[in-house]
């Protein structure tokens, strides 16, 4: 589910200017406030700095009346270029991006302006305190050093994951009781006996490495495998976060080098499944055999541990994955960029992200990132929208937990993500992903094929307005329908001989099975 992360803006590169007096206030240490709607948007921060996260920074210092700054970044120290300070206003640039804004006290209120950028968004930044300089100094930082990587080998099947998991997840920066509760909740409100039952907690968990590289979880989870043997007892499995790269997304420690140890820590804990975040990867590797064998190295690590794990791969759909994420042991592979909780960034994700039809059996599935029933930023239609096509692709059904709330869902979130007929279509055995039959304007046709012999067929209105549909079955390659049933109103609706005949909501679908001479 995502979240829009950005663990480097890349702001800055060099500068040597002459200070006016009032540029005196700038001097010191700028951190992001918690939270930073910029780095950010609607995510739930907590503690920043974090001493187990890195902590980006401007430094601004003042030699001979010469005023200058760094951007301090996972990688590095970068200087800051055109600075201007003219009372409380400042600007600067880097390439394209452009900087201006006011210091306000302890504030640093900027607006930025990139190429990619309609208009600028603002970024604010607080003055550290004493307190924030000793967390930033005992806090982490890493070495970005390429290590060799394996040759590239196909990797067995790890035998589970035979249809698109379900569960929870993207609990991002949480606590031990506050896992606990989620799972109480999953249980209670009859998400685990409908088939979710992967509870997976994302980045947040990580604490420090030891003298031996053993990773151990911070002050938020002081005894991860009592936590862990709490979710099974309730009938869950358990999820984790890391990244192939030296830190994860927003600056806690990832697997680079530590891929054995890891895997090894999360199977003495009990983990039952990883999602595998490229994030600062990204910085080291830039070619598609480079990824590959990174997540290839993770992939022969969680199977040489001994315990089963599903394999998430998060690495937003680049270089082609769906032809290759199977052959590095992965049982799910992200084909697009992070979702939003906003009918414009399902539809991109769901409709024009659908992976390509090449997952080589079942135990591995194209994944348009998470489910976002429930948080409220959609319609009832379009997170029914949402529920059919990701059943009708055979897309894991993993529901966003951050900024969600099982226990404030209003009966008609229940009945979508507990639809056992809908659930039904998603999780057949077969393991067939529907596709897009055909389109007309603005309304779309997929079809699926189930193992009961029976094809589901999703009518999707795309548009802004309530649309009729007239669909013949023979434009769907049936043929001798002998009965139709409508997921959603959970009704027999006949034979319907030659076609659909009726009406769709704005954003909204009809979900239905028919059963046809094949």
């Amino acid at each position: 589910m995502m979240k829009a992360r950005a663990l480097s803006i890349a702001f800055v590169v060099c500068l040597c200017v002459c200070v006016p007096a009032c540029a005196s206030d700038l001097v010191g240490t700028w951190i992001g406030p918690n939270p930073n709607p910029y780095l950010h948007p609607g995510q739930h921060r907590v503690g920043y700095p974090n001493i187990n996260a890195f902590t980006e920074r401007f430094v601004f210092a003042r030699e001979e009346g010469i005023l200058t700054g760094i951007h301090v970044t996972l990688t590095g120290k970068e200087p800051v270029s055109n600075l201007k300070a003219e009372g409380q206003t400042i600007s600067f640039s880097q390439g394209s991006n452009l900087y201006h804004g006011e210091i306000h006290g302890n504030e640093l209120q900027l607006f930025v302006r990139t190429r990619e950028a309609s208009k600028a968004e603002p970024y604010t930044c607080r003055r550290a305190t004493a307190e924030d300089l000793k967390i930033i100094e005992e806090g982490p930082s890493y070495e970005f050093a390429k290590v060799p990587l394996p040759p590239l080998h196909d990797l067995p099947s790890n035998g589970v994951a035979r249809t698109p998991p379900m569960g929870v997840g993207n609990l991002v920066e949480t606590n031990d009781a506050e896992v606990r509760k989620v799972a109480d909740d999953m249980v209670s409100s009859g998400l685990r006996d409908a088939g979710y039952v992967y509870l997976q907690i994302d980045e947040g968990w990580q604490g420090h490495r030891d003298a031996q590289g053993n990773i151990h979880p911070n002050a938020g989870f002081r005894d991860m495998k009592a936590l862990i043997d709490y979710v099974h007892a309730k009938g869950l499995k358990f999820g984790i976060y890391s990244s192939p790269g030296p830190a994860a997304c927003w600056g806690y420690a990832g697997s680079y080098g530590h891929e054995d140890q890891d895997a090894r820590t999360y199977a003495d804990w009990g983990v039952d499944y990883l999602k595998y975040d490229w994030c600062s990867a990204g910085k080291l590797y830039q070619a598609q055999a480079e990824m590959q064998a990174t997540y290839q190295k993770m992939g022969e690590a969680l199977q040489a541990s001994g315990r089963p794990v599903v394999y998430s791969l998060c690495q937003y759909g680049l270089f082609d994955v769906t032809s290759w994420g199977y052959k590095v042991g992965a049982n799910l592979w992200r084909t697009t960029g992070d979702i939003g909780d906003r009918w414009e960034s399902m539809s991109r994700n769901g409709f024009d992200g659908n992976g390509k039809l090449d997952n080589k059996d079942t135990g591995g599935w194209n994944d348009p990132d998470d489910l976002q029933i429930g948080i409220g930023g959609m319609t009832t239609e379009e997170y029914r929208t949402q529920m059919t096509l990701w059943s009708i692709m055979a897309a894991p059904l993993i529901i966003e937990m951050n900024n969600n709330d099982i226990a404030k869902w209003t009966p008609a979130i229940k009945e979508i993500l507990l639809n056992k007929e809908v659930i039904a279509v998603n999780q057949d055995p077969l393991g067939k992903q529907g596709h897009r039959a055909f389109k007309h304007g603005l309304t779309e046709y997929w079809s699926k094929p189930t193992s009961d012999g029976t094809t589901a067929i999703g009518l999707f209105n795309r548009g802004n307005a309530e649309s009729k549909v007239n669909v013949r079955w023979a434009d769907l390659q049936l043929k001798n329908v002998r009965s139709v049933r409508d997921l959603w109103r959970k009704t027999d609706l006949g034979n319907l001989a030659q076609g659909y005949v009726g009406t769709i909501p704005a954003h909204g679908v009809v979900f239905l099975k028919v059963m046809a001479e094949q």
